[in-house]
């Protein structure tokens, strides 16, 4: 058979060949009838651009076994090995090959993209140095090379490159704005930049994986996903693009999530005496391209501290949240909490926020939120809960300094009501994918009226606004944050690995220090699953709290794309 379909025109025996080429049977009888390298590395390149990086692998030792030597081969064989993942290989062939041809083009070339995609840039960027010398003229490797010395979190370097680039290919200087804007957390911006530039050049796919990107930050799925499919579309083996694509269609589809949250605090006197429980089993699903709609199941246990009854309860919670454009982004939900006995009151909360985004600049949100205000058993009886309205805002001032501010007035309702007012600034001494940052905050909070306790016979029987009533208050937090992404691919949507730890420490004007540590771990596998969990701890003489909570999800994805 396969001397049938192998005859001299390799292209037309490949085809007609259909789904049985990559079989093990066909491709071990042609190695072993085939005695022309040249045939051989023509069947290994047709088996590459297809994707079949076994078969044509194999296709290249059986040329290198007939002619050890051969320079196409071995750069054949260099190439193919990256593509296929096995990058140190890869490196290693590569390197063999430029000391065996010193200065030769295609090996530089090869050899510096290769570094690059196996995240050693410096080695990338030295190569793309010599490539410069061998010819000054040549815009690719500066071009290139500016690429990756943003990928390497070497900006400086980058602007520099694309500026020298921009002397013998003007576009690079539009490339390289586009670049710089989405280094720096610039996405709205980034985006329009990367429109404007793959108007001009459609063939760049560079740029128009860099827009899907910017998309993608923005939660613009349709403009995302358009620009894989161009990308695709000059490139159908591109490997993050495919990638990239097949995790948008995870993060679309429809999606269960199971879990639970536990929550424990002690303090204030007889205000914060609670043990509470919360188990979920969700559904959400899209709402077209930028919208997604939740419903969730909840059991909770409530267990006031002191007494022998657990309050059980069940409830649904009904959500939708999404992006309007670039600048408009929108969350709402609405729970409903009904207890199955003791005669207690059901309990309605919910919220709603819009967030705009200042072209940028800043990112001001506003909204109304009801939460439950449940610390101890007298709150419980009588359903307290607190209604909030609240403007908050945020900035990334550089990439390495953020700022946050919020203001909430609040409603309680028994009648009292209150304010709270924070400032925090945060600043990474690092960056991803190990990053090492500082968050320093301030808080003040005021309440109409304090809490009273009643007692009959030194017997604690009631207590008049049974919550947290802190008057003229302020705190300061200071807090180190630690982020490792462990993830194999790091852009945006890709499947994650991360994990956090925080420790924090501070004091307020109730002589209260106070000392939190906290972690987080988020693990997706198999495509479609992912594990979340997250604990927190806190300590301090008035007050004292623990939590932790666990979620499975898991999407049920399609077919990607044919």
């Amino acid at each position: 058979q396969a001397a049938r379909l192998a005859p001299d025109d390799a292209e037309a025996a490949y085809e007609a060949a259909g789904d049985e080429r990559t079989r093990e049977a066909f491709v071990a009888a042609l190695v072993a009838r085939e005695n022309r390298p040249e045939a051989l590395l023509r069947w290994a390149s047709l088996y590459s651009r297809d994707g079949a990086h076994g078969p044509a692998l194999r296709c290249i030792d059986a040329a290198l076994a007939l002619d050890p030597k051969s320079f196409q081969a071995r750069e054949a064989h260099a190439e193919t090995l990256a593509w296929s993942g096995d990058r140190d290989a890869s490196l290693r062939e590569l390197q063999a090959l430029d000391r065996d041809f010193p200065g030769n083009f295609k090996v530089l070339l090869a050899q510096a993209r290769t570094f690059s995609w196996n995240r050693q840039y410096d080695e990338s960027l030295a190569t793309y140095a010599r490539l410069r010398d061998l010819d000054p003229s040549d815009p690719v490797p500066l071009r290139e090379a500016a690429r990756v010395a943003y990928w390497g979190k070497m900006p400086e370097q980058g602007a520099e490159l694309y500026a020298a680039g921009a002397r013998l290919q003007p576009e690079a200087a539009q490339e390289g704005q586009a670049k710089a804007l989405l280094h720096d957390g610039r996405f709205i911006r980034a985006l329009h930049g990367y429109e404007e530039l793959t108007a001009a050049e459609p063939a760049n796919q560079e740029a128009l994986f860099d827009q899907g990107q910017a998309a993608c930050v923005l939660g613009l799925c349709d403009q995302e996903r358009e620009a894989y499919d161009r990308l695709l579309d000059l490139d159908p083996l591109h490997g993050q693009a495919g990638v990239a694509l097949r995790r948008l269609e995870v993060r679309q589809a429809p999606a269960v999530t199971a879990g639970g949250d536990y929550w424990r605090e002690d303090g204030h006197g007889d205000l914060s005496r609670i043990e509470r429980l919360r188990f979920d089993a969700g559904l959400s699903s899209p709402l077209g391209e930028r919208f997604r709609m939740r419903l969730t199941q909840h059991l909770w246990l409530d267990s006031p501290e002191r007494e022998s009854t657990t309050y059980d309860a069940l409830g649904q919670t009904l959500g939708l949240g999404g992006v309007v454009n670039e600048y408009l982004r929108l969350d709402a939900s609405w729970t409903n909490k009904r207890y199955n006995e003791h005669g207690l009151d059901n309990l309605d909360t919910g919220r709603a926020r819009l967030e705009f985004n200042l072209d940028d600049l800043a990112r001001v949100g506003v909204g109304w939120e009801r939460q439950e205000e449940l610390a101890n058993g007298f709150a419980l009886r009588k359903g307290m809960y607190l209604d909030n309205v609240f403007l908050d805002a945020a900035a990334d001032l550089t990439r390495k300094l953020d700022v946050s501010a919020e203001v909430r007035g609040k409603d309680y309702r028994d009648g009292n009501s209150g304010d709270s007012e924070r400032l925090a600034l945060g600043y990474a001494f690092t960056d991803h994918p190990r990053k090492l940052r500082l968050l320093v905050s301030g808080e003040r909070r005021d309440t109409k009226t304090e809490s009273l306790s009643v007692y009959t016979g030194g017997t604690l029987t009631d207590i008049v606004h049974p919550y947290w009533t802190p008057q003229d208050y302020y705190a300061g937090w200071a807090e180190l944050q630690w982020e490792h992404d462990l993830s194999k691919e790091f852009f945006c949507g890709a499947e994650k690995h991360q994990y956090g730890l925080a420790l924090g420490g501070g004091t307020d004007t109730e002589e209260n220090p106070a000392v939190r540590v906290s972690a987080h771990w988020r693990y997706e596998f198999l495509e479609g699953w992912s594990l979340e969990t997250r604990g927190l701890m806190h300590r301090s003489p008035q007050w004292d709290a623990d939590s932790l909570a666990l979620w499975f999800s898991y999407a049920f994805t399609q077919g990607g794309r044919p």
